[in-house]
């Protein structure tokens, strides 16, 4: 390993951070709300929707992110459909995203109670203003810890962009060590690079979302209090 070609190589690698970076946000943006819809209509009394979102779903998941991106940039061309590689990353990385996250939030709407929506449809809410104003805050506090794990896993996930010549961390890496074929230090350092980038992702939302221990209730026994003074 050469520790003094680092300076160098970091230099090389340190664009790609800001196109891993536009990925991923380019793709939370897109896919989590794709994610959420597709929970609700998994959910919805409709079979034909249900069956529709759980196709959606599990193919999404169920395929490699590798594959659904040589789908994209290389199939749909022979279908009339031409894409950049970094519009095609886009699309199959808020794919993924919507895809898994669905199954987040469908645990967050699990989590509402028959009884507060019995509650809530006999206060008389509209079933959009209910979701907006009731339901959604409660389903994001239960999924924000696997919100932000998906973050994480997507950004390291942008990896795969290399394989369609998206000029990405890993991209551009690869491209430095075929020339100086010093695999060993180059892929170190886009390992580090990944590493700072998720503890300074985990850093922000520590501060800015600091966990919540719940308070603990004082609980008093029949044998406490001014009644046990005497």
């Amino acid at each position: 390993m050469n520790l003094f070609a680092i300076p160098e190589i970091l230099l090389t690698l340190l664009p790609g951070v800001g196109t891993a970076l536009g990925l991923t946000v380019a793709a939370l943006v897109l896919g989590l709300p794709l994610g959420l819809g597709l929970a609700v209509l998994a959910r919805d009394p409709s079979r034909p929707l249900r069956v529709t979102a759980w196709c959606i779903i599990e193919f999404g998941r169920g395929i490699p992110g590798l594959v659904l991106l040589y789908l994209i940039y290389f199939g749909l061309p022979q279908v009339g459909l031409y894409y950049t590689a970094i519009t095609s990353a886009v699309i199959g990385f808020t794919y993924m995203t919507a895809a898994y996250t669905s199954e987040i939030f469908a645990g967050g709407l699990n989590s509402i109670s028959g009884n507060q929506k019995e509650a809530v449809a006999s206060l008389g809410f509209a079933p959009f203003a209910a979701f907006r104003l009731i339901y959604l805050p409660q389903l994001l506090r239960v999924a924000r810890g696997p919100l932000i794990s998906w973050g994480i896993l997507l950004l390291q996930a942008t990896a795969l962009g290399y394989a369609i010549a998206v000029p990405e961390i890993m991209s551009r890496a690869y491209n430095y060590a075929a020339i100086t074929f010093d695999y060993s230090t180059t892929f170190t350092a886009a390992g580090a690079i990944y590493l700072a980038i998720t503890q300074a992702v985990l850093l922000v939302f520590r501060v800015l979302l600091p966990a919540r221990e719940p308070r603990r209730r004082e609980v008093r026994s029949r044998h406490s209090g001014p009644l046990a003074a005497g």
